[in-house]
This record gives C-alpha cells, sequence and structure tokens, in this order.
C-alpha cells in the first residue's frame, strides 16, 4: 500500500527528511515504523514516540490503509 509518512522533531532529523511518500506492506503502525527503521539503518525505540494516523493520535497496533499519512511524534524538549 502506498501511504506517506511525516517525521517531527527530531526525527527528521534521524530519517533525514520531514517526509516521504513509500510503498509498505506493514499493516500495523508499528510494522511501518520498523520497516522504516530498518530502510534508513535506524535503531530507534518506540517508547517515547506518539504514532499520528492522519492527524489524531494513534496506537502502535493500529491498522493503516491506502492513501494514509502516517506521523512519527517524538517528545517535544524545553521547559
Amino acid at each position: 500500500m502506498n501511504i506517506t509518512i511525516e517525521y517531527y522533531g527530531r526525527l527528521q532529523d534521524s530519517f533525514g527528511n520531514n517526509s516521504e511518500k513509500t510503498e509498505t506492506t506493514g499493516s500495523t503502525l508499528l510494522d511501518v515504523f520498523q520497516q522504516q527503521c530498518q530502510k534508513h539503518q535506524l535503531d530507534l525505540s518506540v517508547d517515547d514516540i506518539r504514532p499520528v494516523i492522519n492527524d489524531s493520535f494513534a496506537e502502535w497496533s493500529d491498522h493503516c490503509q491506502e492513501g494514509d499519512v502516517i506521523g512519527f511524534l517524538p517528545p517535544a524538549a524545553g521547559g
């Protein structure tokens, strides 16, 4: 399926861009994230990252569909 992935905060530096269109065989958000980490040769934990589907917070076990916009949001820094 074809999806758009948006990276926020420090993940933009990690993945080297702020968004990309990609074809995935993953069915859950966790599958997609792991595939992207493998593609970009990154070893990142999902413990502090919030997944987003079509501008709404989601769970890692949620399924994505053709044309979805998936986002990965790390915690904000500052004080």
